[in-house]
């Protein structure tokens, strides 16, 4: 089997357009006579299916014993795609072809609602409203033209060239703005990678996620709708009536228009739902924040951040708050760089709040601070260093695996690992996709040292070290992962490659690092540190480094972007930094009495799906009391 199979049949489509992009060919058939193709019809995976199409693989190729990937794909009972490979194979292909690519798989344009509401934002916003979008191509200028017609941005993004010209607009300027859209072309609709919301326990950032993204895939839905009422008048012509009267599309649209009222419906459902929740938490006398409630930093950073993510480079950069010039020329010349970046945010602020989540700093700021992590980082404490090291450590870890999923331009697998080599186990050879872990740290360490090397005090020297720690960490964690190919699983060949660990591990060793952190001070020629306890080693290139020692963040401290522990649900039977002595700082605690819903007596039916009651369970919940200042009559 040859690498493009083995990622067809695991089900790995963007390994597939990057093994074709470097050269793999993608009719290659195995001894069996099994093609990516076919591996792909057998295992179901139809998202490889349609690139591997897209990309020219030839549906007719059989194997040796004389089946075509649409048999095989019916003898493994997966219908769906049988009947779409069946179709393709009729005397109609040459003319449906076309209609195919061109209607069927829409390539859809990523675009936000005209009107956005300050209280919810995406992640995955494309770019913001019309003036955001003309700004970032330099055409101010065309503001009120398109204004005065009536054009808003979502019209604008469905527009030809012809269109373009007559509302007014010059030669010259319809070129930067084809050539905008072009680029903000993104793969079809999957509603496959919609996030599971049936499980057990689902957290509030999940749910919302999932909301978000439902929104975005109706938004594109309507875009595609729009691209084939303009198209239609010109292009009916290409339709085969043949294969399909005109009775039979107005049949389709009359179903399609029962489902989205159908759809509507629902959806008022759910939102009379959440209302509900929300009335009846509000009015909860022993309703306890809890962390999702606080998580508004989250919220404020991704939505900085990933804004403009998809609109044009200048855009994305003019919206990243303090960027010296190093980093927005980067920004510019490697704005899919950015976004992966943009996109790795939420995963190492998590890990942050992961590690602090029963301390008294939990990673949370006050709503005023803008930054990611507030005015804790204007300390040179141990919270600091560790905060500096876990977000170079994400830096690299988004760099690395954007790199091997083929998102960006500028890199891609490790191009050392390649032909023999040997470990404690024999020979192999290196295949599949490693990790290109050197460019994520080359890139990390250009990008994110940028600004300290503007500064050569001691606190920039600090925040190096502590960058360079986070770094190191990430590939500490490196592994080396193999695959067996031989009879019956024999390993009479072993196929390696090197994968970063989960970003747990990683977070996990910088806490231990935050925990053993060394206090230092600058030696006398301002170069480097000593210990500032003689009894304590040298810090390595490995530990973390800090000058101050930290508050106690008892209460709340605007100057130290400490929120206190006012309100904190505590541990009463702990002995540990959760624990109601520690957390509340010996002010004392309340006890509320609260019941919970809860799943029980859960059992799993053949097959699919586990099922559950639902329970209520009675428990007390323990929180810090507030001190007696008038500073906290506002709760945290």
């Amino acid at each position: 089997m040859t690498p493009i199979m083995y990622a067809a049949r695991d089900g790995h489509t963007q390994v597939v357009a990057l093994l074709v992009a470097h050269g793999a060919e993608v009719n290659a058939q195995d001894e069996n006579g099994y093609t990516a193709l076919t591996w792909a019809a057998r295992q179901g995976h139809k998202n490889v299916i349609l690139k591997l199409l897209e990309l020219g693989a030839n549906k007719m190729l059989q194997t040796k014993d004389g089946r075509t990937p649409s048999e095989i794909a019916k003898r493994n009972k997966h219908l769906e795609i049988f009947n779409f490979l069946s179709l393709t194979l009729n005397p109609l292909e040459g003319k449906l072809q076309q209609l195919t690519k061109e209607e069927t798989i829409c390539k859809l344009l990523a675009t936000d609602s005209d009107k956005e509401k300050d209280h919810i934002f995406s992640p995955y916003t494309a770019f913001g409203d019309l003036e955001i979008f003309l700004h970032g191509l330099g055409l101010e200028h065309m503001t009120d033209l398109l204004k005065e017609k009536d054009i808003t941005l979502r019209h604008l993004l469905t527009m030809k060239k012809d269109e373009l010209t007559k509302n007014g607009i010059a030669s010259k300027d319809q070129q930067k703005i084809l050539a905008a859209l072009k680029e903000l072309e993104v793969e079809e609709i999957n509603f496959g990678k919609l996030p599971e919301v049936t499980k057990l326990e689902i957290s509030g950032d999940e749910f919302l996620n999932f909301l978000l993204k439902l929104n975005k895939q109706c938004g594109h839905l309507i875009t595609a709708v729009q691209n084939i009422i303009t198209e239609l008048p010109v292009n009916s012509h290409k339709i085969v009536l043949e294969w399909a009267s005109p009775r039979n599309f107005t049949s389709v649209c009359e179903e399609l228009v029962s489902n989205v009222e159908d759809l509507n419906e629902e959806v008022c459902r759910l939102k009379e739902l959440i209302q509900k929740m929300q009335n009846e938490r509000e009015n909860d006398p022993t309703h306890i924040p809890l962390v999702a409630e606080v998580s508004t930093w989250k919220t404020r950073i991704l939505k900085r951040y990933m804004r403009a993510t998809g609109g044009s480079s200048r855009v994305m950069c003019d919206n990243v708050p303090g960027l010296v010039s190093r980093q927005r020329q980067l920004c510019h010349r490697h704005p899919d760089v950015m976004r992966a970046i943009g996109l790795g945010v939420a995963e190492w602020t998590a890990e942050c709040q992961h590690q602090f989540r029963q301390h008294r700093w939990n990673c949370n700021t006050l709503d005023r601070d803008h930054s990611l992590f507030g005015r804790v980082l204007l300390r040179s404490s141990r919270e600091s260093a560790f905060v500096y090291a876990i977000s170079s450590a994400g830096v690299v870890f988004a760099i690395t695996r954007a790199c091997s999923q083929g998102e960006l331009k500028s890199c891609s697998c490790d191009p050392k690992k390649k032909g023999s080599a040997k470990d404690s186990k024999g020979t192999f050879d290196w295949g599949g996709c490693s990790d290109n872990i050197d460019y994520g740290i080359k890139f990390a360490r250009a990008f994110v040292d940028a600004k300290e090397r503007k500064g050569k005090d001691a606190r920039a020297l600090m925040n190096l070290h502590n960058n360079r720690a986070g770094r190191k960490a990430v590939k500490r964690f490196l592994k080396q992962e193999c695959k067996c190919h031989g009879v019956s699983g024999s390993c009479t060949l072993r196929t390696c490659w090197l994968a970063m660990a989960d970003f747990r591990k990683t977070g996990d060793y910088l806490w231990r690092k935050y925990n053993g952190a060394i206090q230092v001070v600058m030696n006398q020629d301002g170069t480097g540190f000593t210990v500032a306890n003689k009894r304590f080693k040298k810090p390595t290139k490995n530990d973390l480094v800090y000058f101050e020692n930290s508050p106690d963040y008892c209460i709340r401290d605007r100057e130290a972007g400490s929120l206190g522990t006012a309100g904190r649900v505590c541990n009463l039977t702990s002995r540990g930094m959760d624990s109601c002595e520690v957390m509340c700082c010996g002010r004392g605690y309340d006890t509320s009495h609260v019941t919970r819903m809860t799943k029980c007596e859960c059992k799993f039916h053949w097959c699919c799906a586990v099922r559950c009651q639902d329970c209520l369970e009675a428990l007390d919940v323990h929180t810090c009391k507030a001190p007696k200042s008038a500073d906290w009559a506002t709760p945290t």
